[in-house]
């Protein structure tokens, strides 16, 4: 099928028919569920690594390697809050195309 089926004229422009949105929505479901893996993985990795780092009790730890995985730790909080920021619009995006039906 090609997109084009997915699209009507109407008097108010152009509208995505259901189907179409259904097709986006699974698209866009797949890549926050990727990158929300992604995101766990990585959370994963970094504890193990901090709780590695720990148990070297009385070891310093390099001031390089300390400042990367803060740094590591802010690139996953922001990437988390843009998950949710996303996930938000879509849904709002979501409730307008369907109250817009509706009427």
């Amino acid at each position: 099928m090609s997109s084009e089926e997915h699209v009507v004229d109407t008097p108010w422009g152009k509208l995505v028919t259901a189907k179409g949105l259904e097709i986006l929505m699974s698209s866009f479901s797949n890549d926050i569920n990727r990158l929300y893996s992604a995101i766990t993985k990585l959370d994963e990795r970094l504890n193990k690594l901090e709780m590695s780092i720990s148990s070297s009790q009385g070891e310093s730890i390099d001031p390089l390697i300390g400042s990367s995985l803060s740094s590591l730790e802010q690139k996953i909080e922001e990437l988390k809050e843009e998950q949710s920021r996303f996930a938000l619009h879509m849904k709002q995006t979501l409730e307008l195309f369907y109250s817009k039906l509706e009427e």
